[in-house]
């Protein structure tokens, strides 16, 4: 794969201005790309998923910008028993088929602990944290236990002042390349447990996230 995308760079004058492959296969950028003038495409983009989540998508050569907004979109956090921290999250895209080059990722999101679930919490001030990754919360753990829930967007915590947290912003995981074909990318959350006040029982608290997630990758295709 490297050898034929180091090919693809010498036929692709502009792309080549642009980026390179070193001898041990690292993806290298030779300057800064400015995404501000670049292009909507729609060749070769993923799907949007998730009510309330729209995008826009921008790119040159084989390299994407896919910006997210995201409206009021619900994260279901849920705990299964009593005393645990309540987890959940919401697909919000599918990239297209391939071997997907992770290059950056960043998010400046408010979240809004939804009206009717408020009287589940303990207080006003519950803390948590938010991430992005290419798994769904698998269990009961923090986010970031597990990798695959943050390996776009590292967790990061939050604390809620009225059930409201108006400026949360997730750093991008190091670049990368998920070589298995198929990949989803999801907005994670949880509530810590002791900001929970669920006796015995299984609760369900919903986040409201609102805000803007910038990802910028490449497709390097698949294997024949």
């Amino acid at each position: 794969m490297r050898d034929s995308f180091r090919d693809f760079l010498e036929d692709d004058g502009d792309l080549a201005d642009l980026v390179e492959v070193s001898e041990s296969g690292e993806i290298q950028f030779k300057g800064v790309m400015n995404f501000d003038s670049v292009p909507k495409i729609s060749a070769g983009v993923g799907t949007v998923a998730g009510a309330g989540v729209s995008v826009v998508e921008k790119g040159s050569g084989v390299i994407h910008q896919t910006i997210f907004t995201l409206v009021s979109v619900i994260i279901p956090t849920a705990t299964t028993a009593d005393s645990e921290i309540a987890v959940g999250g919401i697909k919000i895209y599918d990239f297209p088929a391939g071997a997907i080059s992770r290059l950056g990722c960043q998010a400046d999101l408010s979240s809004l602990v939804v009206a009717a679930d408020q009287s589940k919490l303990a207080d006003a001030a519950a803390v948590g944290d938010f991430g992005i990754g290419t798994v769904l919360p698998a269990n009961q753990d923090a986010l970031g236990t597990d990798a695959t829930d943050d390996d776009w967007g590292t967790a990061v915590a939050y604390v809620n002042s009225s059930h409201i947290d108006a400026d949360i912003e997730i750093p991008s995981e190091a670049a990368g390349i998920h070589a298995d074909g198929t990949l989803d990318l999801n907005m994670n959350g949880s509530i810590d447990a002791a900001d929970i006040t669920n006796t015995g029982s299984a609760v369900t608290v919903g986040i409201e996230i609102s805000g803007t997630i910038t990802i910028t990758w490449m497709n390097l295709g698949l294997f024949a």
